[in-house]
């Protein structure tokens, strides 16, 4: 089935899908660039779909859910390529820019027909993803995560209780593998133990490091004219606002 070609906005979309999510994204705020400039990554040219200003990142939209655990998926290599290459953020979102909040009185249960993987890099982590962190204000992407560690946090590789603490495990367990157990700070040695590790374990390639440093389960919130990412969207009972741009963007007729 081939996509339909969409005008919206003065862009004329390569298909329905992507002219929603622009719709979508107009109603929370954030500014885009449709399909603004392509890369020749290791010979194989790709164009991502928008780059949104306020976060300084590229959007590539698929209609699939994402899936990391699969390997040599063209989108996954190409997104994490990106991301290595220029040093920011690259979201793969997949599915429709819509969802139900099937709430009973304090019984939240979201359900979303998208969902959002991030791929990004050691030294983006370095600058922080806290929602309250003053790095917001440079346009950085930030994860909501109400007191639960994300492996997008600098908390989540360098604190005692986290990863850091498995590294040290590893460590007593095969010696032979961790030689020099990783300084705190030394986000990608921390996660290369982790994949050693992995390989002795399970005999295969971890699948969270498989696409470099990657988080799939991602949602969008808006609040109080903020659009963020949140990493237990299903857990959270969503915004009006939010649930209102689902809406508009799900009955938006082309």
């Amino acid at each position: 089935m081939k996509p339909i070609d969409t005008i919206y906005n003065g862009y004329k979309f390569r298909s329905r899908l992507e002219a929603r999510w622009a719709v979508f994204f107009d109603n929370i705020n954030l500014s885009y660039i449709y399909e603004k400039e392509g890369f020749d990554l290791d010979g194989t040219w790709y164009l991502p779909d928008f780059w949104i200003e306020n976060w300084q990142c590229w959007i590539e939209i698929k209609p699939d859910i994402p899936d990391l655990t699969k390997s040599n998926v063209r989108e996954y290599n190409l997104c994490h390529k990106l991301a290595k290459y220029l040093n920011q953020n690259v979201l793969l979102v997949g599915g429709n820019p819509w969802s139900k909040d099937n709430s009973i009185q304090s019984y939240q249960k979201h359900t979303r027909e998208y969902d959002i993987a991030i791929f990004t890099t050691p030294n983006l982590i370095e600058n922080g993803f806290n929602f309250k962190d003053k790095q917001f204000q440079k346009g950085i992407i930030n994860i909501s995560n109400n007191g639960i560690i994300c492996p997008l946090e600098k908390e989540f590789y360098t604190n005692e209780m986290y990863l850091y603490r498995i590294v040290k495990i590893i460590n007593s367990i095969y010696p032979n593998l961790v030689s020099v157990i990783p300084e705190k700070d030394e986000i990608e040695k921390i996660i290369e133990v982790d994949k050693k590790y992995y390989q002795q374990k399970y005999s295969k390639n971890h699948p969270k490091w498989y696409y470099g440093i990657s988080c799939t389960g991602l949602g969008f919130q808006y609040e109080e004219n903020l659009a963020y990412l949140n990493c237990m969207p299903n857990l959270q009972k969503p915004s009006k606002a939010l649930m209102n741009a689902f809406s508009i963007s799900r009955q938006f007729r082309f």
